[in-house]
């Protein structure tokens, strides 16, 4: 009767018994249908119990609190005076912020809710399998970074020990931003994380009880062969009754369980992660209880290899063998008793010089340094050698004592210096941190709005910053009707630069992009850039001279050489306006602007430490950062809109390459005796976010290439399971057709020559091989196509793939600047290629939907508002391809034959979906495998 009632004022309550934990009642969460503070039609379900008095008060207190605050519940409740037996389960109540175009972020009618964590250990406890949002599972299993022949059998885990591991502990902002909705949001800045070769283990961490891995970093770490760990943490004093709840254990036919560890299981199995690390900086009541937790500790980590494979157990360094909080920094005695019952200790991050060499010496003994990850938190906070830029200090020492690494919150590249809401600033300073910096190219503001420049214009709004608009998505100012001049006066001293390295007169680049802004594009720009003695009077001065802008980007650019001794000082100016005189900001775009000068000596980043680990095959990727500001299928355009989503995160390649070992002698060992005259240059390897093949963006390789000069960066190093016929793809876009380059693909192998294979068109080289088949496709760049090759190499040819690598060859005594985009890769072993078959459904696509709370139907129009559920069954995977990579990438889905989203489980939700009653809506589902084999579109059986 109370239920009715409530339907009648708008919304239903659904209570669901889970089970006798104690005396006092909490929510652990609460679902609603619908975003609108009004109408809450919610379906009943399981088993609703019923309650009396007091208790369907306090409920409905608590539902009409969550509609009044629009809050989400996410903490014990306990209502006074309520005496129950049971616990009451409600699904979560989430407030969108922001959903993704008519697209909310899951994939349920009954449980619209995104993955959260867990606030206690009676949560925890409540934890039920087998009801979970199938959205918030990941979908991709767990990349072998070796061969399946080549792997040797293990009791342990699958992680190889024959080199120094490394860990990153993702802690940023509290966890659970827009990393946390899997089907993405309607951002194009997001944290995301490049350097998955560099790395073995990625831990999702916050400061809740326990912290269960969004599925999107789940699918990206694993598609990179990375396993992904949960977190369970206690902290302070409020944690320490959680500690005693975790040691509880029973006895079942003769055999102690504890029934938390049983839970921890139960997650990870469900979610489909790689296993736990646990945190407890809360004390334990005495030292009784210490031989508890080493056999918790034992019992967990047995339950997780019998239950969940090759899934780990880690220790953090905080409880010691008097059960009390006390950080060693190392591994020693007072530790080790809980290292000898899990798969590695991390270590806390405030050891002295000679910590990291400590441990090693005691776990070496068992041969289990490499179980010791040494802590370095990025941010500094008492870590050796201060963090930051610095962080080198310590890896140094790390790698001396040969202990692993665990690096501790690297998303201060995102956070630091506003690198959160300025994309350039953010891989500028997450390049420096991880690939080191062998230029000052920091010399200029990076962003218009610095207090560095000095602005000159006479009216009030002088220019406007336009964000993600410039140059590959950066951001750029636009001028106005009046000229405006902006200068910078640079101290090279002031940036670390020393007289004595000026005096050598290094080379000065200057660069700067600009275009007009419409109706009418020819507006005005002008670049002068100065070099200044120490007294600040004029050595050497460059100019553009008037120019005029056009529709599309264009580089002014000049290295200043042979110049006078004696540069202390720069003093950039550019300035433009518009050619209409039109109030506004019509005017010029400036973006790129950029001063280098190459260091006398490079700094190293982490990646100098953690060298890059391989892949196997077969090796498919798009280069896709799973970010951008357009998405593109076969290089067209089919959403034009800012977004993200990590799960849609392509296999990436090597961004970082030490530049030495492509000296000419490498050169001619690797090609021949006929390139030893062949010099090598330094070019440019980035993402492209406005030219891409699949995805958001494609692998751009741009830079001068002088006449007989050669570039070279790998790609891959690849770890393949023995000599095989190999099937060869790419899609590959030369920008500047014109210019005499030629891009080639070079395949080394261990026991044979490098096979080189030619992706732009010209003359071949020597020793390149001819494509098989051939064709084009459009493309965004006017008069630039897409050029999809595919090779088969014979095995005869092949030998073990060792290494992919992208060249550019200059053969001819023409100057140019070269640019090619790579969209698409693939290399498959032949027996596999052969076999397989377009991906088929068992049965066609179906949909279902509910009213929008709210919405009124419509006579006139005869349409609905609703919420709908795209489904469909799993297709099979071919028997020839490896169980360990996902053969189905993804599903994109379409509307009215227009893109309208991407899902990587067989759902898909839209939300606020117009219906036409009039006819059935036109939904369709296209398949689209690793190797980038497209299904065809399939008609969703639509029923209204």
């Amino acid at each position: 009767e109370e239920e009715e009632e409530e339907q009648q004022r708008g919304f239903s309550l659904s209570l669901f018994v889970d089970g006798i934990i104690d005396s006092s009642v909490f929510i652990t969460d609460m679902v609603f249908n619908s975003f609108e503070p009004h109408a809450w039609p919610l379906r009943l379900g399981g088993v609703p119990h019923s309650f009396k008095g007091s208790h369907a008060d306090a409920c409905r207190h608590a539902f009409k609190g969550i509609i009044a605050d629009v809050q989400l519940i996410d903490g014990p409740v306990s209502p006074e005076n309520l005496e129950v037996l049971t616990t009451l389960n409600i699904p979560t109540a989430v407030v969108c912020k922001g959903p993704l175009n008519g697209q909310l972020p899951y994939a349920s009618l009954d449980i619209p809710a995104c993955i959260r964590p867990l606030h206690s250990v009676r949560e925890l406890l409540a934890f039920q399998p087998g009801n979970q949002n199938p959205f918030n599972i990941s979908s991709i299993p767990l990349r072998q970074r070796t061969s399946v022949a080549s792997t040797p059998s293990s009791s342990s885990s699958s992680i190889s020990k024959d080199r120094q591991q490394v860990i990153v502990c993702h802690d940023m902002k509290g966890g659970y931003k827009e990393d946390a909705w899997p089907q993405g949001t309607e951002r194009n800045h997001t944290y995301r994380f490049w350097h998955w070769h560099n790395i073995d283990i990625f831990i999702y961490f916050s400061h809740s009880r326990v912290t269960i891995p969004p599925p999107a970093w789940i699918n990206c770490a694993h598609r990179h062969g990375v396993k992904m760990l949960g977190t369970f943490i206690t902290e302070w004093a409020e944690g320490e009754g959680d500690n005693v709840l975790l040691l509880q254990r029973s006895l079942q036919e003769g055999v102690w369980i504890f029934p938390c560890a049983d839970k921890l299981v139960e997650i990870c199995k469900c979610y489909k992660f790689d296993g736990w690390f646990i945190n407890l900086e809360s004390s334990l009541p005495s030292p009784d209880h210490v031989p508890l937790l080493v056999a918790f500790l034992a019992y967990l980590r047995a339950q997780l290899r019998l239950h969940c494979g090759d899934a780990i157990l880690l220790w953090y360094d905080s409880v010691t063998s008097t059960g009390s909080v006390a950080w060693q920094s190392q591994l020693n005695e007072l530790n080790k008793m809980y290292f000898d019952v899990s798969d590695g200790l991390f270590t806390d991050y405030h050891w002295s010089e000679s910590a990291p060499k400590q441990s090693f010496d005691l776990a070496v003994v068992e041969n289990r340094h490499k179980d010791v990850y040494t802590g370095i938190d990025i941010w500094g906070r008492g870590t050796f050698g201060g963090g930051e830029y610095n962080t080198v200090a310590a890896l140094d020492v790390i790698c001396k004592a040969q202990t692993s690494i665990a690096l501790f919150a690297p998303a201060w590249g995102y956070e630091h210096a506003a690198g959160d809401l300025n994309r350039a600033v953010f891989r500028r300073v997450e390049s420096r941190l991880w690939w080191g910096r062998s230029t000052y190219d920091d010399l200029l503001p990076s962003t218009a709005a610095s207090n560095l420049w000095s602005i000159k214009c006479p009216i009030p709004t002088k220019y406007e910053l336009i964000q993600d608009q410039g140059l590959d998505g950066t951001d750029c100012i636009a001028t106005s009707y009046a000229w405006l001049e902006r200068e910078c006066l640079i101290d090279l001293q002031d940036h670390g630069i020393s007289s004595e390295y000026l005096d050598t007169c290094p080379d000065i680049t200057v660069q700067e992009w600009f275009k007009g802004t419409p109706p009418k594009v020819q507006d005005p720009y002008c670049l002068t850039v100065e070099l200044l003695d120490e007294n600040k009077s004029l050595l050497v001065v460059w100019t553009t001279g008037d120019k005029t802008a056009t529709e599309t980007w264009t580089k002014e650019s000049f290295i200043f050489r042979g110049y006078p001794r004696g540069v202390r000082f720069i003093r950039w100016v550019d300035k433009g306006k518009d050619c209409e005189y039109w109030q506004g900001h019509y005017g010029v775009r400036m973006s790129g602007w950029k001063i280098s000068i190459p260091k006398s000596q490079v700094d190293k980043g982490i990646s100098h430490y953690c060298k890059p680990r391989p892949v196997s095959l077969p090796l498919c990727t798009t280069f896709n950062e799973g970010v951008g500001d357009m998405l593109f299928i076969n290089g067209e355009v089919v959403a034009n809109r800012a977004w993200s989503n990590l799960s849609d995160q392509d296999l990436l390649p090597l961004l970082y390459e030490d530049k030495e070992i492509w000296n000419p002698r490498a050169v001619q060992n690797l090609f021949g005796p006929i390139y030893a005259e062949l010099k090598t240059v330094e070019v440019t390897v980035d993402f492209s976010p406005m030219t891409a093949f699949d995805g958001a963006t494609s692998l751009k390789m741009s830079g001068p290439l002088p006449p007989l000069h050669c570039a070279g960066h790998r790609l891959f190093e690849v770890n393949s399971e023995g000599p095989s016929a190999l099937v060869v793809r790419t899609a590959i876009l030369n920008a500047k057709p014109e210019r005499a380059h030629i891009a080639v693909l070079c395949l080394e192998f261990r026991s044979a020559f490098p096979v080189l294979l030619p992706l732009t068109v010209g003359e071949p080289l020597p020793r390149c091989i001819l494509p098989m088949t051939h064709y084009q496709v459009s493309s965004n760049i006017d008069g630039c196509s897409w050029s999809i090759s595919e090779w088969s190499i014979d095995e005869s040819v092949a030998g073990c793939l060792s290494n992919v690598s992208l060249w550019m060859f200059n053969m001819t005594e023409q100057e140019g600047d070269a640019e090619v985009y790579l969209g698409h890769l693939s290399i498959m072993p032949r027996d596999i290629y052969r076999e397989l078959t377009a991906p088929v459904l068992s049965s066609p696509p179906r949909m279902d939907w509910t009213w929008l709370p709210g919405s009124m139907w419509s006579r006139r129009s005869n349409c609905i508002r609703a919420h709908v559920v795209l489904s469909w069954d799993e297709p099979a995977t071919p028997s020839c391809w490896p169980a360990n990579i996902s053969y189905i990438r993804h599903y994109d889905v379409y509307q009215d034959n227009k893109w309208i989203g991407r899902a990587f489980v067989p759902c898909f939700y839209i939300n606020d979906c117009q219906l036409d009653l009039n006819s059935f809506p036109k939904f369709e589902m296209e398949i689209v495998c690793a190797n980038g084999t497209r299904s065809g579109k399939t008609r969703v059986v639509c029923h209204l």
